[in-house]
């Protein structure tokens, strides 16, 4: 059997001008190392950090601090903002972007302005007229609500004072369950209100997991599940605009996104858990990405202003809904601070630009 010929690359370095001499020499460089069986150097990309703080809205930063009505500031929500600034924020030539960690402090009240009210469907001793009342339980501090036990326990006295029973009872059942119990000849059941400022948005009637069909009954049961949303989108089309695959959803948004950020941990076991551990007082969401999602970028293009949004899990931005009420009584002053989304925490990101 002949021996194989060798191959041996004889290949002359590029003819050059002079201006790309020096690229020439290194590629026949690396071309001679490899027939000698050597290692090519290579070098990392090298790459830029874009720190995003939603504070940064406000020019000069002690803006937010400043009287609305007296400065002429206008306080906005840290869920749905713009970089004010004049010019560029990066120029330069890389071509990737990616949002490589996150810090973000959910301060969203479980029970708020736009998750507060559930229709009641009353029939007076089991026959005759049905009539159909909205309960909103008063809104109260973050921690007022930390348990299904106390948001039965507020739902309560609403629908005994709009239905007029002095014998309605709502309370934890079982394990993860809520029983509701007119304990008479009183017969009633569920809707959901939707409120009307932000349509679509979780209400009383997701948040207490009711059943979607019902019939007037004495009583009704649900397994309660006071989650306000699974997960976080992180959107700004000023970044993602150049992403030639874009993302997909089976529930048809059509949003190209920065990153999705998961609120639940790998060991959470059941959305019971999961509630009662994230949703009864705030939370610092912290995430880092080894290996993050990579979005390309023309090289020529420069990053201007930008438009950056959270988003919850049924694609709406991330809100307290409206300032509705009614208002607990001890509640001083929290009408016209606790439920507002300007007053809700600010967050960060670090997005890393690279040349590859």
């Amino acid at each position: 059997m002949d021996k194989p010929i060798e191959q041996v690359n004889t290949r002359p370095a590029p003819i050059t001008t002079q201006l790309n001499e020096t690229l020439a020499l290194s590629i026949q460089k690396q071309l001679n190392r490899g027939e000698r069986g050597k290692a090519v150097d290579i070098r990392p990309a090298s790459s830029a950090l874009l720190t995003i703080n939603s504070a940064d809205r406000y020019k000069p930063y002690n803006n937010r601090f400043n009287t609305p009505d007296l400065s002429g500031v206008l306080l906005t929500s840290p869920y749905d903002f713009t970089i004010p600034l004049p010019g560029n924020i990066m120029s330069g030539f890389f071509t990737r972007i990616a949002l490589t960690s996150l810090q973000l402090p959910f301060t969203v009240p479980t029970i708020c302005g736009k998750t507060n009210g559930i229709y009641i469907w009353w029939q007076p001793g089991g026959s005759g007229a049905v009539t159909r009342y909205l309960a909103q339980v008063s809104l109260n501090t973050f921690g007022g609500y930390n348990s299904v036990a106390n948001i039965l326990t507020a739902l309560q006295p609403r629908i005994r004072t709009l239905t007029g029973s002095t014998t309605f009872t709502c309370a934890p059942n079982g394990t993860n369950g809520a029983l509701y119990n007119s304990n008479n000849t009183d017969k009633f059941y569920f809707t959901r209100w939707d409120n009307p400022a932000v349509p679509g948005a979780a209400t009383f009637f997701d948040l207490l997991n009711i059943q979607d069909t019902q019939i007037l009954s004495v009583t009704q049961f649900s397994y309660p599940v006071p989650i306000l949303t699974q997960y976080l989108d992180i959107v700004c089309d000023q970044l993602t605009i150049a992403q030639n695959l874009k993302d997909a959803s089976t529930g048809g948004s059509g949003k190209t996104l920065l990153k999705r950020i998961y609120l639940f941990g790998d060991n959470t076991t059941t959305l019971f858990t999961a509630a009662t551990t994230f949703f009864s007082g705030p939370v610092v969401i912290q995430k880092s990405y080894a290996v993050p999602k990579y979005i390309s970028w023309n090289s020529d293009q420069n990053i201007g202003a930008l438009r950056i949004q959270v988003l919850d899990d049924r694609g709406i931005v991330l809100t307290c809904g409206p300032n509705n009420g009614p208002f607990s009584p001890s509640a001083t002053n929290e009408a016209g601070h606790m439920w507002l989304d300007e007053n809700m925490s600010d967050w960060s990101m670090e997005i890393m630009l690279s040349e590859i």
